[in-house]
């Protein structure tokens, strides 16, 4: 018999993250699930962080190397049950009726295949982490609601899609798709497939109801130059691969253009970039940017054939799909001026 959910936590050397993380699930007042755990080779035992209740509810994926976000959950889902797909990021917990208000929700909204929770910062509990995603126009993405008191976003409502720390899909719905990019490895995978799911004609619905913290960037650090170096690598790829073919010719004078908000935003102490600058130094983060573009101009063939094929499978007309961005785009206030 089927379960309704599947929980799917990537870890990479957890530890006390992990036990928390787990320890919440194994409280759910619903308890129809099983947990599908990727450990991603970490020098940590992750064994220890496991309560002795969810023993009979896991499922171990164990790797030898750090397979990355992307493939560790492909990895998972191809052996889970469960009709709902839940992601995990090992450092975010869930609030005890989190499975309850998903069943109720999918219920209630049958015309969603994807949700995405009220995600809080853990350390300051009444601000938000994500309320679903927004895409750039150059294909950067970020936490929609990020840093937001969460009284701003208590209304249901549909958004472009949901990020990878806590998220709910529907098994056709991600069937449908195709898994995460795994050349992604890490950072914008679950935008991009948000986007792969918006030209399928697929709709996200963002529920304040579904509730969970999270310890953000705990696993590669908030302000490194390793996320940088993925982010910038992959925002490119993911425009490549979903961008229509007008705003894609136009990203690169919005990338232009985000760089300038941003160094405008250094230069008054506001912004990530001013917190990137407070530990790098300018040559350090050029280096940085010329690793990241080199890297994915070298990838561009590779991409350019996975658009083909996100074309030849849409559903949604090049307009639909413009209006669609356009209404939950993200705004270059949020991207530039927020850390």
């Amino acid at each position: 018999m089927a379960l309704f959910a599947s929980f799917v936590v990537v870890n990479f050397n957890g530890d006390a993250v992990l036990r928390r993380c787990l320890a919440a699930l194994s409280q759910q007042t619903d308890q129809d699930f099983e947990i599908i755990l990727v450990d991603n080779a970490s020098a940590v035992a992750w064994e220890p962080a496991v309560p002795a209740s969810l023993k009979a509810k896991i499922v171990v994926v164990q790797n030898n190397v750090n397979c990355g976000y992307a493939k560790g959950n492909n990895q998972g889902i191809a052996v889970s049950r469960g009709e709902w797909i839940v992601f995990v990021n090992n450092d975010a917990t869930l609030r005890e009726d989190f499975l309850a208000h998903l069943r109720s929700a999918a219920s209630q909204h049958p015309e969603f295949g994807l949700f995405a929770p009220q995600v809080r910062i853990e350390d300051y509990p009444d601000y938000i982490d994500s309320a679903g995603v927004g895409v750039f126009l150059d294909g950067v993405a970020r936490n929609r609601g990020w840093q937001d008191h969460s009284r701003e976003h208590q209304e249901p409502v549909e958004v472009l899609g949901m990020v990878g720390a806590v998220a709910a899909i529907h098994r056709k719905v991600w069937t449908d798709v195709s898994g995460f990019d795994e050349d992604f490895f890490m950072y914008l995978e679950d935008s991009e497939w948000g986007l792969r799911a918006a030209w399928r004609g697929h709709r996200c619905l963002y529920l304040p109801q579904l509730m969970a913290w999270h310890k953000h960037s705990s696993t590669t650090g908030k302000h490194t130059a390793e996320k940088a170096y993925w982010v910038e690598r992959n925002h490119l790829w993911c425009a490549v691969k979903n961008f229509p073919l007008p705003l894609l010719l136009l990203s690169p004078f919005y990338t232009c253009y985000r760089y300038v908000l941003q160094a405008c935003a250094a230069a008054t102490n506001r912004g990530i970039t001013s917190a990137f600058m407070r530990s790098y130094t300018r040559a350090e983060l050029a280096r940085v940017l010329w690793r990241a573009y080199r890297d994915a101009i070298l990838g561009l063939p590779a991409m350019w054939r996975k658009r083909r094929e996100i074309m030849r499978g849409r559903r949604l007309t090049t307009l639909e799909f413009l209006l669609r961005f356009r209404r939950y785009r993200l705004s270059w206030r949020d991207f530039a001026f927020k850390d």
